[in-house]
């Protein structure tokens, strides 16, 4: 009994310490009052795909690297994904209206700096 009331707190805590992260959409859909949004996740590419509320096709973005996350924030959609290797993370900003990528960032795994070295980029 120790254990289960120990578990929950342990969750009540994690959620609460959480909770800013709560609007951030892992769900493959989505819906709000302009398009309803859809992540297809295949083998070895990722859709985000865009659609009228009447099910028409509006814009669709294929991601080589895999989607964690994704959330739509002043008339801005930003979308959180990883490289299959897990060697890199990509934030890429897309306009709603169009599905028109409007920038992408990279976040690549740090080299250790013995690595540096051997390779002769830093001292």
């Amino acid at each position: 009994m120790k254990y289960v009331i120990m578990t929950c707190l342990a969750a009540i805590s994690f959620h609460a310490n959480t909770a800013e992260w709560t609007s951030f959409q892992k769900d493959a859909l989505g819906v709000d009052e302009q398009a309803v949004y859809t992540i297809s996740a295949f083998s070895q590419v990722d859709y985000f795909s865009t659609f009228s509320h009447r099910g028409e096709f509006l814009w669709e973005i294929p991601f080589g690297s895999t989607i964690i996350s994704w959330r739509k924030e002043n008339k801005q959609l930003y979308i959180l994904s990883k490289t299959r290797n897990g060697s890199a993370y990509f934030i890429s900003c897309i306009d709603p209206s169009c599905g028109s990528i409007l920038w992408e960032k990279g976040i690549f795994e740090p080299i250790p700096r013995d690595q540096n070295r051997e390779l002769g980029t830093l001292e």
